[in-house]
């Protein structure tokens, strides 16, 4: 296992929080790549197939999402409201309305930040994580569907700590 830094260039916007990991990400692109090979696995919260990433104590070695101390970078923070159809909800669920989450209405708050690139740490197989990353991750982030947070290219290079 190496230690590894591993750089996501950005074509546009991405809606990431300051708790996206490295690690979950590549967990998720794992288990669908494998899933597209057509094997499937059943749950397991420990994760006992996964053994291209440094795991101790039971917790994997990813980091959060990091940028330059020199990078250009912008944020820009927008708001939606979140409103319900309460008619239509309960028509479908038959759930009263005062004790369910779905007929809550919401001012939701989303950070979107412009920067390119963003950079992990985590210490791995460099040969797995870049099959997996290189050949699956296209996006990454909240609101994929709608565009943000599209990667243009992923280095890895193997750094000494």
């Amino acid at each position: 296992m190496q230690n590894l830094k591993i750089s996501i260039y950005l074509k546009g916007a991405a809606k990431l929080n300051r708790f996206t990991t490295i690690d979950s990400i590549l967990l998720a692109q794992y288990y669908a790549f494998m899933e597209k090979k057509g094997k499937r696995y059943e749950f397991d919260p420990e994760h006992k197939s996964v053994n291209f990433i440094h795991k101790e104590n039971g917790v994997f070695s990813g980091s959060i999402w990091y940028l330059q101390k020199d990078s250009d970078f912008y944020l820009d923070f927008q708001s939606k409201i979140k409103t319900v159809e309460h008619r239509k909800i309960y028509d479908t669920t038959k759930g009263k309305t005062s004790e369910n989450a779905l007929f809550k209405n919401a001012l939701i708050f989303d950070e979107t930040i412009y920067a390119s690139p963003i950079y992990f740490y985590i210490k791995g197989d460099k040969k797995i994580i870049e099959l997996i990353l290189k050949s699956q991750l296209r996006f990454i982030g909240k609101d994929r569907k709608l565009g943000f947070g599209e990667v243009s290219d992923i280095t890895i290079e193997e750094i000494d700590e």
